[in-house]
């Protein structure tokens, strides 16, 4: 593992540029050019599907679609697109003999013994190239069942048929009688032939009118809003005649035209029932049954809604509200309960209101193997490394007096907020959403304590309605199903029989982080309070001689792995730092956190090396020179300075001094590319996992904020100048 220099010699940030301020927007512009602003994507989905576990996994379950039996196959499949190649893991737990192909290459084969063991689980890793993953999946049914559960890595599974290009979700055959060759050559192009469901309707098909003529015929019949929808399998019973029609079922249909300006748009409607016309949410027309024709002038944007059911001709284009990959139709539908009255801002929301047959997905950077997001913007995602990369912006804004990158941060937190209440729907009709689930999962400090804590530091710029209630919302798991020792400790229970309880150093910061900022706004003493408990009670099982931190203590071997993994420090000394610098003065624990703070101070110090870097491994010189937690702890003791904490502070000043030299000149490249950031964690008793197995990359979440935050406090350290508030 290449180890310091990272890069050639005068290549450093500040060999090009002197001023912290400007070193400090050169990384975050770079950051935010890298990840733009994009919307979430939204895709067209059938409402016949495979439901998931809430882990993700899918639910293949082929009896479900084509009835139990003792005979017979079917193939499922689906597609994986990836920006950059990827290392992954799948899994697969048979419910019936299977066989698993990606791109044409065999994978996975069972064997009677996943007959016999239901549900057994395999951990698979595979490449996933760049571009399109095939998935192809081939099940035998049998007496004790019929298909598989397939856990894939968090990206969309898209439509492998080219009639249904860009649509969300798998396909599945019918029943087929038996094998053939083509069915186990592992190659969609020879099967695409096959009775697939589901279908795509005929106005969706590539080539039909509605994709062809500009000036549309929609028809917003009642069912017919979907981009596809399920065929009967071979062993279905078709559906009885009737010469009945049903009754048209209210509902809002919403497009947009396009034309020119001042000049006049006709709309054509043939209607059944009473129909109701608004432009741009203006209430234009009325119309009983029967054809009918409304003129209006021409503006941009020019929103049409039809409630009611009806046939809808313009003589000018009409175009989707939004872009929808794997659909043709230049409209979205959503039911109208009766007597609902039309509210404008509701149907011109993807997230508030029931558009049929479509949904939307996160599809940013989504982790490898190795816990490495790489790959497409992680703009709009919610994670831990991203809370601290947004609480970075967030400061280097208001220190640098940078606007564009604190509007940028406000619009990701935003986006995140604004679709939360979609992505818990979404889970409840899926079985797991791809929404961001960490947002809605709820269940460990990783997946909110972080983000918690940027969401309540965005709070001082963006009203938001959701964030007094998502933060109640977390500070109630932590104080009420957050797992904790009988003494208060937060700790991580083992999720299998082989797991094991442990403590963390990471937790010091994914908790305290989002408890100093909720007692902060709220005025929660209770916070406060289990925040500054966790530094005393993690101090006593996690102090290692030399005053610094084991990484984890085992609670099932109760013991310490022994090993001070860089980063688990820093996140412990930084987060002590915002403690004590929220906390008041005269708090009876603020004494014992101060002399803890001075005393892993000190332990740090004499573990800086001549270049200004701490080390991978805090007391092997032989790791790399690493980082995040040279950033952390060049923050936390300029904050210490800026505060007066240290009764000799020279020492610590150099530290500072050297800590910002090292990352300016050697982590960060001209461009704004930050070095040697750890990769994500687990754990281990040797300390060669941590310096050999968990390697350093390139502009990682884990690293850009924290760089950002030391060189915001390095800068109000020697320059306290325009000094913001805390």
């Amino acid at each position: 593992m290449k180890k310091y220099p990272y890069f050639p010699a005068g290549d450093g940030l500040a060999c090009r540029v002197a001023e912290i301020p400007e070193q400090l927007k050169i990384i975050a512009r770079r950051y935010t050019g890298a990840n733009p602003p994009l919307p979430f994507s939204v895709r067209a989905v059938s409402d016949d599907f495979f439901r998931q576990e809430k882990d993700g996994a899918y639910q293949i379950d082929l009896a479900e679609k084509l009835g139990e039996g003792t005979d017979g196959y079917a193939l499922v499949a689906g597609k994986l697109e990836t920006p950059v190649p990827k290392e992954v893991y799948l899994t697969i737990a048979c419910l019936g003999p299977c066989r698993l192909w990606l791109n044409g290459e065999v994978v996975f084969v069972s064997t009677f013994e996943d007959e016999i063991h239901i549900r057994q689980p395999h951990r698979l890793r595979v490449t996933l190239p760049k571009g399109s993953t095939v998935l192809l999946l081939l099940c035998r049914r049998t007496a004790a069942g019929f298909g598989c559960l397939l856990g894939l890595p968090p990206v969309t599974v898209c439509s492998a048929l080219p009639q249904s290009e860009g649509a969300a979700g798998f396909h599945w055959t019918g029943l087929l009688p038996e094998l053939t060759p083509a069915m186990t050559s592992g190659r969609l192009e020879d099967l695409l032939s096959l009775p697939w469901n589901p279908a795509l309707l005929a106005s969706e098909k590539p080539g039909s009118s509605a994709s062809e003529d500009p000036r549309l015929s929609v028809s917003a019949e009642p069912g017919r809003s979907a981009s596809t929808e399920p065929v009967p399998s071979s062993s279905a019973e078709p559906a009885p005649s009737s010469s009945v029609e049903p009754a048209p079922s209210p509902q809002v249909l919403w497009t947009r035209a396009a034309g020119i300006k001042n000049t006049p748009v006709t709309l054509q409607l043939s209607c059944r029932g009473p129909v109701e016309c608004y432009i741009n949410g203006v209430r234009a027309a009325s119309f009983p049954d029967g054809p009918h024709s409304l003129t209006v002038p021409f503006h941009a944007p020019m929103d049409i809604h039809i409630t009611g059911c009806c046939e809808l001709k313009a003589d000018a284009p009409l175009l989707s509200p939004v872009p929808v990959q794997g659909r043709t139709q230049p409209w979205l539908c959503a039911p109208l309960k009766p007597g609902e009255p039309f509210d404008y801002r509701r149907f011109t929301s993807l997230t508030n209101a029931p558009w049929r047959n479509i949904r939307i997905f996160y599809e940013g950077a989504f982790s490898d193997l190795w816990w490495v997001k790489t790959g497409n913007s992680s703009f709009g995602s919610w994670n831990y490394p991203m809370g601290v990369t947004l609480q970075g912006l967030l400061r280097m804004s208001e220190v640098t007096d940078s606007p564009d990158i604190r509007e940028y941060v406000l619009r990701h937190m935003k986006q995140c907020l604004d679709h939360y209440d979609y992505a818990c729907r979404d889970a409840e009709t899926y079985g797991s959403t791809n929404m961001n689930p960490e947002l809605t999962a709820h269940a460990n400090l990783d997946q909110f304590g972080s983000m918690g804590a940027a969401m309540l530091a965005c709070a001082s710029y963006l009203s938001h309605p959701l964030t007094d209630r998502l933060a109640e919302e977390f500070f109630r798991f932590i104080q009420q199903r957050l797992p904790k020792l009988p003494d208060g400790t937060f700790c991580r229970r083992g999720n299998g029989p082989y797991d094991t309880d442990t403590i963390w150093a990471d937790d010091l910061y994914m908790g305290s982080s989002f408890l100093i900022r909720f007692w902060k706004r709220y005025g929660a003493g209770e916070a406060l309070e289990m925040a500054a408990d966790q530094f005393l009670l993690y101090a006593r099982r996690l102090m290692l001689p030399g005053n610094v931190l084991s990484h984890v203590y085992d609670l099932t071997r109760d013991l310490k792995t022994g090993i001070p993994w860089g980063r688990g420090n820093g996140w412990a000394l930084f987060s002590l730092s915002e403690l004590l610098e929220a906390m008041p003065e005269a708090h009876p624990k603020r004494e014992a956190l101060l002399t803890l703070f001075r005393q892993l101070s000190g332990g740090y110090a004499a573990l800086q090396d001549a270049n200004g870097y701490w080390h991978q491994v805090l007391t092997d010189a032989s790791s790399y020179e690493e980082t995040s937690c040279t950033a952390m702890f060049t923050y936390a003791m300029s904050k210490g300075l800026r505060h007066g904490w240290y009764p000799q502070p020279e020492p610590f000043l150099s530290c500072v001094r050297k800590g910002w030299n090292a990352i300016s000149h050697y982590s960060v490249d001209k461009g704004g590319n930050v070095y040697a950031v750890c990769k994500g964690s687990g754990f281990s008793f040797t300390k060669e996992y941590y310096a050999d197995d968990l390697f350093w990359i390139i502009n990682d979440n884990h690293g850009v904020g924290i760089v950002l935050l030391a060189g915001s406090e390095v800068q109000l350290l020697l320059h306290p100048a325009g000094k913001p508030s805390s």
